[in-house]
């Protein structure tokens, strides 16, 4: 686990960027360390047109609702920040492997960060990026820079989720009771994100970004052809061909009219997912991402993109009069998308976890099956292990002998018989793994983990690699990594992704 809870580990000099200040959170304490937990987690974000780094600082403490526990973030500390950098393209607009490995390890470096300290963290693969990149490869690079614990994710939903967390509308929404609409618009994509009360309830994203043309010496030297100002027929762009900033603006302007279009329900299609549904009465907008910058009026430098034009534009219409929405600022606009990444990637297994002598940690990557069954049929043996088996004889893209997720829901008492009931139902549903050898997680909705698992080892013979994870709630498409755990706490950090390698 982190460094900043080995109490053998020799002082560190004053202002390190890993520096814990043990006054104010305690790890000292044995009996304070049982139900805290202390992780440095990264935030990678490889987009269209900027690559960053961020250092995070999660204080993670155990909380019990009823017969539950789990762990939840109590305190975040950004501990450092990399420079904003240009994502580096080759010849061809392949993402150059040398160059990033190059950007992540000057991040280190000037952080002060070994890979091997790091507990947790995700690289987001965003926008347009991922268009030009094979992302298992990018996995392999990051992993040899950054560490063996950071692992690859991209996906239109994820990166508005954690961008709306990192931009603070989050947090403005549940500190004010209200519904916010948080707009992240990066190089390639603008990303939706609709927060009511603190809780992100819907996601999307519209194809509109800065780099939809980029100009050096006056001429076009990019153009997305796909996009709104290629595809969209306004015939004012073409490789090579010179340009002036009165036609950037203009086009900045029909990129800013189709964002505002899309609050209310247009967008047409220009969406890259579902659109908003049912957009509800917003009582703010804020806007994050590099064009956020302009946005707010930051005086950001010219990267000869778009950028100032779509953002000057959003600013003077969202000022205008007749809008009836107000701007709220943001507390991050260029870097809402890696701080989101390093601050909420992370969640931990409850109290209860088991793990049988055969399996080890960490284990990255490993997809997530949800059977579906009734949860209040848990106890019944005989649906659970049909549920099982019907959701793995259509599962085709995990090779019989590799490490399987399957995320299982309970409900109601936690009774001997009904959890040996749920028990004979995993082991039959799992018979084939069982006797290939076949490493398998068991996650279940509730604080059951260690009785579960104890049942399936040591009363019904399960001799296969077990571990079973308690309090995460994780879905179909899904992929976790699975940590090693805390000594004090025994907690594991889990990372849940969406739609990775995309």
């Amino acid at each position: 686990m982190s460094a900043f809870l080995d109490p053998d580990e020799p002082p560190l000099a004053p202002g390190d960027p890993r520096e814990l200040h043990t006054d104010e959170v305690g790890p000292e304490y044995p009996l304070w360390r049982q139900d805290n937990v202390v992780l440095l987690s990264v935030g990678i974000d490889i987009g269209t047109a900027t690559t960053q780094v961020a250092f995070t600082k999660l204080h993670l403490q155990r909380v019990s609702t009823g017969l539950d526990t789990g762990f939840v973030v109590v305190d975040r500390e950004m501990l450092f920040e990399s420079a904003v950098s240009f994502t580096p393209y080759d010849e061809d607009r392949a993402i150059d492997g040398a160059a990033l490995g190059a950007i992540l390890d000057a991040a280190y470096r000037t952080a002060g960060v070994d890979p091997a300290q790091v507990d947790t963290g995700a690289v987001l693969i965003t926008g347009d990026a991922l268009k030009r990149v094979n992302a298992e490869r990018v996995s392999e690079i990051v992993s040899r820079h950054a560490g063996d614990f950071v692992v690859a994710a991209a996906g239109h939903h994820m990166e508005a989720e954690l961008a709306a967390h990192g931009s603070g509308a989050v947090r403005l929404s549940a500190e004010r009771k209200a519904t916010l609409l948080n707009i992240d618009i990066g190089g390639g994509t603008a990303k939706f994100s609709v927060v009511r009360d603190g809780v992100v309830e819907q996601t999307a994203a519209l194809h509109v970004g800065s780099r939809h043309v980029v100009v050096a010496d006056g001429l076009v030297v990019g153009l997305d052809v796909d996009g709104p100002l290629g595809a969209g027929g306004l015939g004012w762009f073409e490789m090579g061909a010179p340009i002036d900033a009165e036609v950037l603006d203009k086009a900045g302007g029909v990129l800013a009219d189709l964002v505002l279009d899309a609050i209310s329900g247009g967008g047409g299609r220009w969406w890259l997912t579902e659109p908003i549904a049912d957009s509800p009465t917003f009582d703010a907008l804020v806007f994050s991402g590099g064009v956020g910058e302009y946005v707010e009026g930051r005086g950001s430098p010219d990267f000869g993109d778009l950028g100032g034009s779509i953002g000057t534009s959003l600013r003077e219409r969202t000022a205008a009069p007749g809008f009836a929405v107000p701007t709220w600022p943001a507390d991050e606009r260029i870097r809402a998308t890696v701080l989101g990444a390093a601050g909420y990637t992370v969640q931990l297994s409850g109290l209860t976890t088991y793990a049988s002598p055969t399996f080890t940690l960490p284990r990255r990557n490993v997809p997530v099956v949800r059977p579906a069954y009734d949860a209040g049929s848990c106890d019944d043996g005989q649906a659970v292990s049909a549920a099982i088996e019907r959701r793995l004889a259509k599962l085709d893209a995990v090779a019989p002998g590799e490490t399987l997720a399957v995320a299982l829901a309970w409900s109601g008492r936690s009774e001997y018989a009904r959890l040996r009931a749920l028990a004979e139902g995993i082991r039959d549903g799992i018979a084939a793994r069982i006797q290939a050898a076949a490493p398998t997680i068991l996650i279940v909705d509730a604080d059951v983990a260690m009785t579960l698992g104890r049942i399936l080892v040591e009363e019904l013979g399960v001799a296969s690699p077990l571990l079973v994870l308690d309090g995460l709630h994780l879905t179909d498409f899904e992929y976790v990594d699975v940590g090693a755990p805390n000594d004090a706490s025994r907690a594991m950090p889990v990372v849940v992704k969406s739609l990775v390698f995309r």
